[in-house]
């Protein structure tokens, strides 16, 4: 038929990131998909024949597509919990943004759903399915964002020395001592200038045996952060 792709991409449970390729690849093939079921006769077909089903189809193909580049930057071997934190609340706020954006009827972001809409040229079926996908977002942020990674806001402002050791932080769960042994690292010149050649993680890591105290609280926060007593 002369498409880009020669095959449907099959799910695989145990490879949960192919939802958004296997969503995707459907969307660019419905066509195709659509003519070969009804060349088979198959009462499937009439799914692609409807508007809202392929207007929704698109959508949550845009939105796995965004869900899965989220997964893969949480993944990696210099993953820590501050910087997982930072990708979990841009995405939160990205959701805010576009529930407010699709309140407006705005959903320039999700180019495979606004693509769709304006070849079917159907507004009945852009506003119906616009209140599906308001639910969805509202489903996505309250229900499993919120529930899944709720705020750190304490654990998080208390050990932001760990993020940056030699900028001033006013409120830590550090001792009397801790904070003047701190003050003694950020004013390490030598320190400083290793900190800024070197990732976070690896940072700590080297001062296993010049600071070890700080070492271990911030390896022990870094990978295992609700183990820290606050």
């Amino acid at each position: 038929m002369g498409s880009d792709h020669q095959n449907i991409l099959v799910h695989s449970e145990v490879r949960w990131l192919s939802h958004s390729e296997v969503l995707n690849r459907l969307c660019e093939l419905r066509k195709e998909v659509e003519l070969f079921l009804i060349d088979k006769k198959s009462d499937l077909s009439h799914y692609f024949q409807d508007k809202k089903w392929v207007a929704r189809l698109a959508y949550l193909s845009d939105i796995f597509s965004y869900i899965n580049q989220l997964n893969l930057k949480l993944q990696g071997p210099d993953t820590t919990i501050l910087n997982a934190w930072n990708k979990i609340e841009s995405f939160k706020k990205k959701l805010k943004l576009w529930l407010n954006m699709t309140a407006e009827g705005n959903n320039e972001m999700f180019l495979l759903y606004s693509d769709y809409i304006m070849e079917a040229d159907d507004f009945y079926s852009q506003n119906s399915v616009s209140d599906i996908t308001a639910a969805h977002f509202k489903m996505l942020l309250l229900l499993s964002f919120e529930k899944y990674y709720p705020e750190h806001e304490e654990p998080r402002r208390q050990n932001m020395w760990i993020e940056n050791p030699f900028v001033e932080h006013k409120e830590t769960a550090l001792s009397h001592e801790e904070i003047l042994q701190l003050i003694e690292l950020s004013s390490d010149k030598r320190l400083g200038s290793t900190f800024n050649s070197v990732r976070n993680l690896k940072f700590w890591i080297r001062m296993k045996n010049e600071y070890p105290n700080f070492h271990e609280i911030a390896i022990r926060f870094l990978f295992f952060p609700h183990h820290i007593s606050l």
